[in-house]
């Protein structure tokens, strides 16, 4: 997957999916999903933090990760889009 390839240069965590339309991503330590989530809204790019995907926000892994989704792009606007959230990416670490 193409996807997984982008976002693996800048170390994260990723399982390769079997299927769906979504892609969690576990950031690397240091980097919150907050954080990212409002750089990517600079480049205008959506995502998802993980924050909200809990229900205690005290838990560690609450604030680690983002999730992605691609359902309604097509590649070419997918890898502009990747190419924006690692912008975004770089202006976290």
């Amino acid at each position: 997957m193409a996807l997984v390839a982008v976002f693996s240069v800048i170390s994260s965590m990723i399982k390769n999916p079997r299927g769906g339309i979504f892609l969690w991503i576990t950031l690397p330590d240091g980097v919150k999903g907050m954080d990212l989530f409002h750089a990517a809204v600079e480049q205008k790019v959506g995502i998802m933090p993980g924050l909200p995907f809990y229900y205690d926000e005290t838990v560690p892994e609450s604030n680690s990760g983002i999730r992605l989704n691609f359902s309604s792009m097509n590649e070419e606007r997918t890898q502009a889009g990747m190419e924006r959230l690692q912008t975004a990416f770089s202006r976290v670490m």
